[in-house]
């Protein structure tokens, strides 16, 4: 299980991150498969076509978004891309 504020990999049954300290919800130390999304499917149900399929290739191409590879197919897991969004966020406040 992955902490869905920081990242961090949790082993067992613990109900507290290692890394953050902060308390997982039933549903985290329950759900038993991560939500993961294909091409299509991040581009409508995460970023809810408020990003453009050449711009999200061009981010995996460059490793600016996280993702893994099965074969040809690209799958991105819902927990990173939190993440990740979250940190996009953090450095755009910093720079304005």
């Amino acid at each position: 299980m992955y902490c869905q504020k920081c990242g961090t990999k949790t082993e067992g049954s613990v109900n507290f991150c290692a890394q953050c300290g902060i308390k997982f919800e039933q549903s985290q130390t329950t759900d038993p498969m991560p939500k993961m999304y294909t091409v299509q499917g991040v581009l409508t149900e995460y970023f809810q076509g408020t990003l453009g399929e050449s711009k999200l290739r061009e981010w995996v191409r460059q490793g600016k978004i996280p993702h893994t590879r099965i074969g040809r197919r690209i799958i991105f897991r819902k927990e990173a891309l939190d993440i990740w969004f979250d940190e996009q966020e953090k450095a755009s406040m910093k720079v304005h």
